[in-house]
C-alpha cells in the first residue's frame, strides 16, 4: 500500500488511521468506496508477504 513492497506495520497503521471513512485510496485495499473490516482483514491476512 505504502510502495515498499511488504505488507507490515506501516500499511496496518494506514488502514487503521482511515478506517471509516468513504474514499477511494490505497488503504481501501478491496476498492469497495469504504476502508473497513474487510480491507483490515486482507492487511492482517497478507501481513508480512511480499506484494512484489
Amino acid at each position: 500500500m505504502n510502495g515498499d513492497g511488504l505488507v507490515n506495520a506501516i500499511d496496518f497503521n494506514a488502514v487503521i488511521g482511515s478506517y471509516g471513512i468513504l474514499c477511494t485510496c490505497p488503504e481501501d485495499v478491496n476498492g469497495d468506496g469504504s476502508v473497513n473490516a474487510i480491507d483490515f482483514n486482507i492487511v492482517v491476512g497478507s501481513y508480512g508477504a511480499s506484494c512484489n
